[in-house]
């Protein structure tokens, strides 16, 4: 999924993007987003169903996540 979010982005400059998921790929997205490690994503808040969560403005991935 990293890939794919890396590759729209550089597809899509300046725009948005929204991607639809189930809720563990989308939490783990959102963890390393926001500097956790993957594994830490269950100590963030569950996506509800159908729920819109923005990623953080100037999120970065760490290189180990990235292929």
């Amino acid at each position: 999924m990293l890939s794919f979010l890396l590759d729209c982005e550089k597809s899509h400059i300046n725009q948005n993007i929204l991607v639809v998921s189930h809720g563990d790929p989308l939490q783990i997205l959102y963890a390393i987003a926001s500097g956790l490690a993957a594994h830490q994503f269950k100590s963030l808040p569950h996506f509800a169903n159908a729920e819109v969560r923005l990623l953080p403005s100037h999120f970065t991935i760490p290189e180990e996540y990235v292929s």
